[in-house]
């Protein structure tokens, strides 16, 4: 028996490990991250259907189409996003709102390498228009 093969099943079996369980880390983390990433662009989706609620009272247009109230609707959005416990900006142009839900998601395994956090947004947009019947009018 050669001494100089001893340890060496030791040594490449802590390095296996440990690229194990870096490689589980990088899967629950960046899952947490799409997760979170989820949660944000369906924030960014309610907080926007909430804003296309708010229109200007007795204001339609030639074309009969309704006319959104851009201060209540940015603070309709921006009063969701803080029940729902995210922060975001919303903004009106025309009749299209747009929310951006912006955070962190902090790792649980990636803090070992140094990584304690990665970034989440999520964007979703709400036209007004009139429908009637389920049709677009």
């Amino acid at each position: 028996m050669r001494r100089c093969d001893r340890g060496s099943v030791s040594l490449w079996a802590a390095v296996a490990a440990f690229a194990m369980i870096v490689m589980v880390g990088i899967a629950v983390d960046f899952g947490g991250q799409a997760v979170a990433e989820q949660r944000a662009r369906t924030a960014a989706a309610q907080a926007a259907r909430a804003a296309g609620q708010e229109l200007q009272p007795d204001a339609v247009t030639r074309a009969g189409q309704p006319v959104t109230d851009t201060t209540h609707a940015v603070a309709a959005a921006t009063s969701f996003l803080t029940q729902a416990g995210q922060t975001g900006t919303a903004t009106v142009t025309g009749n299209t709102i747009t929310v951006t839900v912006t955070g962190r998601y902090e790792c649980v395994f990636l803090s070992i390498l140094g990584i304690s956090s990665l970034p989440v947004t999520g964007t979703s947009t709400a036209e007004v228009v009139r429908v009637y019947e389920g049709s677009r009018r």
